[in-house]
């Protein structure tokens, strides 16, 4: 799991924006595939070297709901 920006071609008006995702690879077969999860928007503001650490705690919660305990030292740096 992994978060992709990816900057979207420039609109008709000459404006653009910059689009994050939180994208999975999985294996069928022989093949890698890609899925995006949620879209995370154009606002998205956590700093890139906290994104590993981020998608380690989504993906933690998607195994272990059960255990969806908010991480304060990635909530202290949101907040920051």
């Amino acid at each position: 799991m992994y978060i992709r920006h990816k900057p979207p071609p420039a609109q008709k008006d000459g404006s653009s924006y910059q689009s994050y995702r939180l994208v999975e690879s999985f294996r069928i077969g022989n093949k890698v595939k890609q899925q995006t999860l949620p879209d995370l928007g154009a606002e998205f503001s956590i700093p890139r070297e906290y994104w590993g650490e981020l998608t380690n705690r989504v993906e933690a919660i998607r195994v272990s709901p059960v255990y969806f305990l908010l991480d304060e030292t990635i909530e202290a740096r949101r907040s920051a």
